[in-house]
């Protein structure tokens, strides 16, 4: 098998354990290959879509090899917007607004840092990314982002980001005393 390196061309031919997989005979570009025991391929499918590959797993070819210049590809678009220079979620739809950001538990927050971390689905795609949220075992998280209620929500929060709830403190504090 030829290397797969970012740049690489693919065609998949089977995705045989995802519940919602890519078409086979769908084309991307690989964007980056993570090692370890979660190794990933992340693809930027030309359908739009993006779901990572799992080496070994998920059947592909290459259909053209990176250049030996290519070592990684920006995303299109990212930076363009002023503010997204300062964006924490650093995607292209997101417009970071801190008076915009949605305020989730702790849990949810974890959650969804955590899969996005992993790069193995888009944001936008809300029930693949509570999918993979639960297969990471944010479960929390996962219910939470396919809870209807929270649609709503989790759009404004992939426009403008989100962050951790601040828990009430009730009582007295405690000084520190000499």
């Amino acid at each position: 098998m030829d290397p797969v390196n970012p740049g690489t061309r693919i065609r998949l031919i089977a995705m045989p354990n995802d519940p919602d997989p890519i078409p086979a005979g769908s084309e991307g570009v690989v964007v980056e290959v993570t090692d370890g025991p979660l190794a990933q391929i992340i693809v930027r499918w030309d359908i739009q879509r993006s779901l990572a590959l799992v080496p070994g797993v998920d059947e592909f070819e290459v259909i053209e090899p990176a250049s030996v210049k290519q070592t990684t590809l920006p995303e299109p678009g990212y930076g363009d917007h002023p503010v997204c220079k300062t964006c924490p979620w650093k995607r292209t739809v997101t417009v970071y607004d801190p008076q915009r950001v949605v305020t989730v538990p702790n849990d949810v927050y974890e959650g969804i840092e955590a899969v996005r971390s992993m790069g193995a689905v888009d944001l936008a795609e809300r029930a693949a990314f509570a999918r993979v949220a639960r297969w990471a075992g944010f479960r929390v998280a996962a219910a939470w982002i396919e809870d209807e209620q929270n649609r709503a929500a989790w759009e404004q929060g992939i426009l403008h980001g989100f962050r951790v709830e601040r828990k009430e403190r009730h009582g007295k504090r405690r000084r520190n005393r000499p």
